[in-house]
């Protein structure tokens, strides 16, 4: 008696591509992730981990070689600040391919509010511009007619600007907040 049998021979891991996050990102508290995966022998799982610790699986719903995934991960529970995100697929021999991206987790964007001079003020002389930021805001910056007159990082968010420097007439005031990684 004789029998065959047909054998695959892998000697390659996944290709592991992933689009979002980018290197040295700053994301939000609800990460987007967006990723290729593909293998000759087909994918068993891709893991996703956030300094060590998984935060998702995908064993199934992989196509027999090639996926593309898309999906929002929720990384509430880490502190805000910079996290390496591994990437793990893992084919159906166990061959591995791992991606680590550093990334930093913030809680948005700082927001502003122009407590003084009021729209449509009329001003003269040197005018102090006061601001109320939120959301970690660590530097205002002042401008005028697109221009920037100051900038504070002391924590009274607030700006001396000598009005006597620019013509009579209608100007634009514009203040900016940053937090301590440059969202604005």
């Amino acid at each position: 008696m004789t029998l065959d049998r047909n054998i695959f021979i892998d000697r390659d891991a996944p290709t592991l591509t992933i689009f979002h996050p980018q290197v040295s990102a700053v994301v939000g508290r609800q990460m987007d992730v967006y990723l290729h995966v593909s293998d000759d022998a087909g994918m068993d799982r891709l893991n996703i981990f956030v300094d060590g610790q998984n935060v998702k699986t995908f064993d199934s719903g992989f196509s027999e070689f090639i996926t593309s995934i898309e999906t929002r991960l929720d990384v509430s529970q880490f502190s805000t600040g910079f996290h390496n995100v591994t990437f793990e697929a893992i084919d159906k021999v166990g061959r591995a391919t791992t991606v680590v991206r550093g990334v930093t987790f913030s809680d948005g964007v700082p927001t502003i509010n122009i407590n003084s001079p009021s729209n449509n003020d009329e001003v003269h002389a040197t005018i102090t511009i006061r601001t109320t930021p939120s959301g970690g805001a660590s530097e205002v910056n002042f401008y005028l007619d697109g221009v920037l007159v100051g900038t504070d990082k002391s924590g009274w968010w607030k700006f001396d600007l000598d009005t006597t420097k620019y013509p009579d007439g209608v100007h634009t005031l514009l203040v900016e907040a940053k937090d301590s990684i440059g969202r604005v």
